[in-house]
């Protein structure tokens, strides 16, 4: 169980174990969606943490501790905001009363409307990010805390998987082909 501060006072994990190969997660994450389950589905690797939100086979949010799949890392991938923009929107949030999406807005960075549907591509980095795990502890924690969610979505699991698997399929054909991470 999940202790105070987690979400619900009590929280029973109903699956657990770990990953010793990336795509492990491909078949464990399609059973609790196919299974309709309610949950956050938690991955600890070394350094990092993420977590996926499920309600009745959809996915309906994601948070993640790698810095690379921060709403602000994702809105500069995406080309939305420079790199100034992002400092500039960071350095608004450092005190904790205004969050980063807000803070973009407040800006007049993107739009509100918009920013919701950029915040669907952040849920998706985070799954793609936690399917090409191999070396992780992960657990399902039955239910979870609305509140925490910062914009509950409504992402197919099978499509989330079938998308994350072709990344999967091209970034190994692709990385043979390309000479450094500079091009």
């Amino acid at each position: 169980s999940a202790g105070p501060g987690v979400g619900p006072a009590t929280r029973t994990c109903v699956l657990s174990g770990e990953l010793r190969s990336a795509g492990a997660l491909c078949d464990l994450l399609s059973f609790v969606g196919h299974a309709g389950w309610r949950g956050e589905f938690v991955v600890h690797e070394a350094d990092s943490t993420r977590s996926i939100f499920f309600d009745q086979g959809d996915v309906v949010g994601a948070q993640s501790t790698v810095i690379r799949e921060r709403l602000g890392e994702v809105l500069y991938s995406y080309g939305v905001l420079t790199r100034d923009q992002l400092t500039r929107c960071s350095d608004a949030t450092a005190t904790g009363t205004l969050r980063f999406g807000e803070a973009a807005v407040k800006f007049g960075f993107v739009a509100r409307e918009k920013l919701f549907d950029l915040m669907a591509h952040q849920i998706e980095e985070i799954f793609y990010g936690m399917m090409l795990l191999g070396n992780a502890m992960y657990y399902f924690l039955e239910g979870f805390d609305e509140h925490g969610l910062s914009a509950r979505q409504k992402l197919s699991m099978t499509t989330l998987m079938r998308d994350g698997i072709q990344r999967m399929h091209e970034t190994r054909y692709f990385r043979a082909r390309i000479p450094s991470g500079e091009h």
